[in-house]
């Protein structure tokens, strides 16, 4: 089995989570309870307690409800070089700072990354890392294709990976 680290913050979803492996063979994976960023620090993850979706949490303020989780930096946890790599990250709107925090290890390793984003800001900076980005329409649920600009999701790879 291939060693997999997820990280969840949020309280409700990370023990969902841990639930979820711990009923189907989830000893591979190693849960985080922090978020990534490009700091360390304790910031406010806010969501909307009335709603049905614990997909939406977010550093940005969706409502008045919001728990305190700490964030790290993910070069700063790990040390990882010349490994190929895996990466699906959705963040509800924080990508752009963890891959920041990430730069050493996307920039160290062969990476493949799956990111769930509308910035361009970080199409902008994995290609200044050297990464070829292709996006992916909206609706994956119907058709997955490659379009010709940014609708929600992208894929990204080094222009070195074999």
């Amino acid at each position: 089995l291939i060693p997999t680290s997820s990280f969840e913050p949020f309280p409700v979803n990370n023990e969902t989570l841990r639930k979820n492996l711990s009923r189907n063979y989830g000893h591979n994976i190693t849960i985080f309870d922090y978020g990534l960023s490009n700091s360390k620090e304790v910031k406010r993850l806010f969501f909307d307690k009335l709603s049905c979706n614990s997909g939406t949490p977010s550093m940005e303020k969706i409502g008045k409800d919001y728990v305190k989780i700490q964030t790290c930096v993910f070069d700063k946890e790990f040390l990882l070089k010349k490994q190929k790599l895996l990466f699906k990250i959705d963040i509800e709107g924080h990508e752009i700072n963890a891959l920041k925090g990430m730069k050493k290890t996307l920039t160290n390793n062969e990476c493949f990354l799956y990111v769930e984003t509308i910035n361009p800001e970080v199409v902008s900076f994995l290609e200044e890392l050297g990464y070829s980005v292709s996006y992916l329409n909206d609706n994956l649920f119907k058709n997955i294709k490659i379009v010709d600009r940014l609708k929600g999701h992208i894929l990204a790879t080094n222009k070195n990976m074999s």
